[in-house]
């Protein structure tokens, strides 16, 4: 017994499928790897990447940080750069939950309905404290949402960076 079954309206429905899947529109966030020594400062470059024909006009997430090597003295620090501002965007990150293991920061960067460009969103620094070991923190972006022009919310793919602390 031979069935046939048409591959079009398949494969037609199988692209509108992954179309709604999370980040499958390619729209991501992204950290690279940063070495750094106790005391020292860290600074985490959260780039944002969009995908061709589609802008969003605002962007939010949670960084989740390890506590242990944190300097307990020092909030993260959080600055946009120039590109983000000449969009009439502005960021505002703050600690908002902090338990032995992690502390959980939520940061928006929202403005004017310019979309937001391509590259570096935030720059993101933490404090290392003087007694951290050497070894690696894994810092995570999660929740992450990226809003259009009609206020249709889009997921974004969780990502993480590694941070090696070296011996001095």
């Amino acid at each position: 017994m031979r069935i046939d079954v048409p591959i079009q309206p398949l494969c037609a429905a199988g692209f509108a499928f992954l179309l709604g899947l999370p980040g499958a529109w390619g729209q991501t966030l992204q950290m690279q790897p940063q070495t750094v020594a106790p005391g020292e400062w860290v600074t985490l470059d959260i780039r944002y990447q969009s995908p061709a024909g589609r802008e969003f006009v605002a962007l939010q997430w949670d960084v989740e940080i390890p506590s242990a090597p944190l300097d307990p003295q020092n909030r993260p620090v959080t600055r946009a750069p120039l590109a983000i501002k000449d969009a009439g965007k502005s960021s505002a990150c703050g600690l908002t939950k902090k338990t032995t293991d992690n502390s959980l920061v939520p940061c928006l960067l929202a403005g004017s309905s310019k979309p937001i460009p391509t590259g570096t969103v935030l720059l993101f620094s933490l404090k290392i404290s003087d007694q951290a070991q050497p070894g690696t923190l894994h810092v995570r972006i999660l929740n992450g949402i990226a809003v259009d022009p009609d206020l249709k919310q889009t997921p974004i793919e969780p990502v993480d960076a590694v941070v090696t602390i070296r011996p001095r």
